[in-house]
């Protein structure tokens, strides 16, 4: 690999031997200047004693017959029920972009794609960038390699001299030095360190945005400083799941759990001002603002939410956009396994992280926005658990229906929640015209099912390997199932 980076027929941002700059800066800066917002740090003693106290209490309370358990598990279960009433009765949507910029006030924009064992991506990957509608002297494109990684180096080195061929001279190669912990987020950070654009967009190998996508994000930040709003920091783009032909469960289920996220939980959240557990990518951020609070979060698994709730500490807002990004489906079940073990490890990582300052957080974004945000991670991390409990009570109720009529009003209200949570599915797939994934929404159960495993399997990571970033195996779309 280190021949590579004195291959002059590549334009390779590579590792200077000589520098000043310490890497730690670059690629821990959060870890190392505001550790108290980075999951690096231990849970401060305090609220280890608060977590474990609170424990030992519901332990108490279930072995003694409380009901208090219970009624906190009901209320988990239907949490979501107030937003999903009001965003149908609302009908909320993310709003068009009607105005676009024209290419003499468009921003300089730096795209960072930081690929790792990525090689079968490189094609579809480099064909996709370069169709993004935005000008050539304007965007640059980072293509952020591992130091070890010399398949997806070698692929990309192809690919870019073929493009450097043909007189394409922003897209450049940003070779990362082997450190830990081998993540994502150090990535970026690594690659934000050398961007030159005044806004910024992270993108997946598996990818393929909207070539308008850039110019709806530059053109909207353009219109919230017009009317003097400097407090929006990120856009969101929604993300969607390319189907091939007869696609396997979880291809399909993904795809549903996508057109809900993005298309009707995120714009509710953005509509009654809950901050934002960002997606995976297609974020747009304002460069600036990414440098204030020290970039990603190295240790973060999963970084996008955690960097959205960091933002809304420093008192900004993120939004979303309507051009989306086509992905192609997690297939494979281990990969999808082991995908939603890294997210739902990140999402605790991010709940502990939160509890540190709840009264900071409270300040910027209200009572009810710190309400509804750890609502909102909670029962993303928990809900799958929840649904075991809730199942096993039951059960447990059954030759004692005396037993289980104590329990007739908690039935009721989860009845009715689930009765929601199905409608808003099949609502959100109507108005998207994706009748073909009607069908699909009677899988829930075997997710939520699938989700409890998931959960286990995550806080056992976080005990014994909390920055430890399981790969997903990707594939390039239309080379799905025939």
């Amino acid at each position: 690999m280190q021949d590579g980076f004195h291959e002059p027929s590549v334009p390779v941002l590579k590792r200077l031997k000589k520098t000043n700059i310490d890497i730690r800066d670059v690629t821990h800066a959060l870890a190392r200047y505001a550790p108290e917002d980075s999951s690096h740090q231990p849970i401060p003693p305090r609220l280890a004693v608060i977590i474990t106290l609170m424990i030992s209490l519901m332990m108490g309370a279930i072995i003694n017959g409380n009901s208090l358990p219970l009624f906190l598990l009901t209320l988990m279960l239907t949490s979501y029920f107030p937003l999903y009433v009001m965003a149908i009765l609302l009908d909320v949507r993310t709003p068009l972009t009607l105005e676009f910029l024209v290419d003499i006030q468009l921003p300089r924009y730096t795209v960072i794609l930081p690929l790792y064992k990525e090689a079968n991506m490189v094609g579809q990957i480099t064909y996709a960038m370069r169709q993004i509608n935005y000008p050539s002297k304007k965007i640059e494109f980072f293509y952020v390699v591992e130091e070890s990684d010399l398949q997806t180096y070698k692929a990309l080195r192809k690919a870019l001299s073929e493009a450097l061929a043909d007189g394409i001279v922003n897209e450049k190669i940003l070779v990362v030095p082997d450190g830990i912990p081998r993540t994502k987020p150090r990535a970026c950070n690594y690659a934000l360190a050398h961007a030159s654009g005044d806004l910024l967009v992270i993108y997946d190998a598996e990818d393929i945005p909207h070539k308008n996508q850039l110019r709806a994000a530059a053109s909207e930040f353009a219109r919230h400083e017009n009317i003097n709003d400097k407090r929006l920091a990120c856009l969101q783009a929604p993300l969607d799941i390319k189907l091939e032909r007869n696609e396997g469960f979880l291809a399909r289920q993904m795809t549903l759990d996508y057109l809900h996220l993005f298309r009707f939980i995120l714009p509710a959240l953005v509509r009654f001002k809950i901050p934002l557990p960002l997606g995976g990518s297609s974020n747009h951020f304002k460069v600036n603002v990414l440098r204030e609070i020290y970039g990603w979060d190295s240790w973060n698994v999963t970084e996008d939410a955690d960097i959205g709730i960091r933002m809304a500490f420093r008192g900004y807002t993120t939004a979303m956009i309507d051009p989306p990004t086509i992905e192609s489906p997690t297939r494979d079940f281990w990969d999808f396994v082991k995908q939603r073990t890294r997210w739902q490890k990140g999402h605790f990582q991010t709940l502990l992280v939160l509890l540190r300052k709840p009264l900071k957080l409270i300040k910027k974004v209200g009572v009810i926005g710190y309400i509804g945000l750890h609502l909102v991670i909670l029962t993303r991390c928990l809900y799958g658990l929840g649904v075991w409990v809730f199942i096993g009570v039951c059960l447990f109720s059954i030759p004692d229906i005396q037993s289980l009529a104590d329990y007739q009003w908690q039935l009721f209200v989860i009845f009715i929640n689930w009765a929601m949570i199905f409608y808003s599915y099949f609502y959100v797939c109507r108005r998207a015209k994706r009748s073909d994934l009607y069908k699909d929404i009677f899988g829930l159960f075997v997710i939520w099912l699938l989700a409890g495993f998931i959960t286990c399997r995550a806080i056992a990571q976080l005990f014994w390997s909390p920055f430890t970033w399981e790969k997903t195996n990707h594939t390039p779309v239309g080379s799905g199932m025939d």
